[in-house]
């Protein structure tokens, strides 16, 4: 008697929980910050699902850590603030929020300010050449 769109997402579930099960188990010593590259493209319930699923004890550590830590951490820089600090505007900007996001992960604290600092030495910017 379950609606067939339900059916449909409750099956869906099941198969992305089975695929992040297997990515948990498989990658359980990878860093915080990697296991949030792994596990973000699935819906949270997916992982919930693997979390619940694995008889794993490092699987079951990591999915929680994921889901009560590495999921809240944001960066403080946008887009704007790379524009503003000379990068030019384009996908690079996704790559290099992304290589911070998954820093702050893995345990970094930093401010806007050092935020900015850590991207300038991660990605620095081509040197100029003077005008003359």
């Amino acid at each position: 008697a379950v609606p067939p769109r339900l059916r449909k997402r409750i099956l869906s579930l099941g198969q992305e929980g089975r695929r992040a099960q297997r990515l948990l188990e498989e990658g359980a010593g990878l860093s915080p910050g990697e296991l949030y590259e792994l596990l973000v493209p699935f819906d949270r319930e997916a992982v919930i699902y693997a979390w619940a699923r694995t008889s794993r004890r490092a699987a079951a550590a990591a999915a929680e850590t994921y889901l009560t830590k590495s999921i809240h951490v944001n960066v403080l820089t946008r887009g704007r603030d790379l524009k503003a600090m000379e990068y030019p505007p384009g996908p690079f900007y996704r790559t290099i929020l992304s290589a911070l996001l998954k820093e702050k992960i893995d345990g970094a604290s930093m401010g806007r300010k050092e935020e900015r600092a850590w991207i300038l030495k991660e990605f620095p910017l081509p040197a100029r050449v003077p005008l003359r």
